[in-house]
């Protein structure tokens, strides 16, 4: 678990707090609010405040009451997730 004086973490640290798998972090990463240290602009680099992840995750999936029915499929399901497996 991540410590909870920890609020930047990495590719790793995300997809823990996220519940995910590291390699779907690693196919979505960039759709989060992120920063980079050191030299380049890839994953490796790429740290995340989760308190800015957690804010733009709430406001894209729970702003519109209305955008949940279209994110449903033909089953019911919600889509909207993607690290859920």
């Amino acid at each position: 678990m991540i410590e909870p004086h920890a609020h930047i973490v990495d590719i790793t640290g995300l997809a823990k707090v996220l519940l995910c798998s590291e390699s779907m972090i690693l196919k979505t990463w960039k759709q989060y609010p992120h920063f980079y240290i050191g030299h380049g602009c890839t994953a490796k680099g790429a740290r995340f405040d989760i308190n800015d992840v957690i804010g733009y995750l709430k406001k894209r999936d729970y702003a519109d009451t209305g955008q949940k029915t279209k994110n449903m499929d033909g089953q019911g399901k919600d889509v909207r997730f993607p690290c859920n497996n």
